[in-house]
C-alpha cells in the first residue's frame, strides 16, 4: 500500500513525499505525482483542507470547484479556513486523502495545509493509523503543538 503526505518540508515548501522524507519526485513517482496531487478539479494544496461558507454554516472544499468559475471569485474570499487538525477524508485516484490547515509542520504562514494520502479507500481510523505508521513526526508536532486531529463531514 502506497503512502504520500503532501504538506511542508523545511527548505522544499509544501510538496508530495514517501516515508522517510525523500521526495516522491526523486523516489521515482513523477507520473504518480501528478495524479495523486491534482483531484477533482483542483490541487491538493489547499484544496482538500475543509473551509467555511461566510456565515460558518456550511463546510466546503475548493479543489471541487471550477477555479475559472464566477461562482468561485465571488464565493472564494468569503471561505475561512477551519481550525488547524479540523481534517476532511476524500476518495479519489484510487486513494484516500485526509486533508487539514496545518501550522505545526515548520512554516507558520496562513493557508498551510497537510494532506495524507493512502492507497485504497479507507476510514478516519485508519487513515490515522497508518499516518502514525508512516509520517510518525507529522504526529508528534501536531502533538507538541497541542493540534488534535478531528475528522469534519461534508453536508
Amino acid at each position: 500500500m502506497k503512502a504520500f503526505f503532501f504538506g511542508y518540508r523545511k527548505g522544499s515548501g509544501h510538496v508530495l513525499i514517501v516515508p522517510g522524507g525523500q521526495s516522491a519526485f526523486h523516489a521515482g513517482f513523477q507520473e504518480e505525482d501528478r495524479t495523486i496531487v491534482h483531484v477533482f478539479k483542483g490541487h491538493v494544496d489547499g484544496g482538500l483542507a475543509p473551509k467555511w461558507s461566510g456565515t460558518k454554516e456550511t463546510i466546503t472544499f475548493t479543489a471541487n470547484w471550477d477555479h475559472a468559475s464566477d461562482e468561485y471569485r465571488r464565493v472564494e474570499y468569503r471561505l475561512t479556513e477551519m481550525p488547524q487538525g479540523h481534517y476532511l477524508i476524500h476518495h479519489a485516484n484510487g486513494y484516500t486523502y485526509m486533508s487539514w490547515w496545518d501550522r505545526t509542520q515548520g512554516d507558520t504562514r496562513g493557508a498551510c495545509n497537510s494532506n495524507f494520502i493512502l492507497e485504497g479507500t479507507h476510514d478516519a481510523v485508519k487513515m490515522f493509523d497508518e499516518l502514525v505508521v508512516h509520517f510518525p513526526h507529522v504526529v508528534e508536532n501536531l502533538r507538541k503543538a497541542e493540534v488534535s486531529l478531528r475528522q469534519v463531514v461534508l453536508p
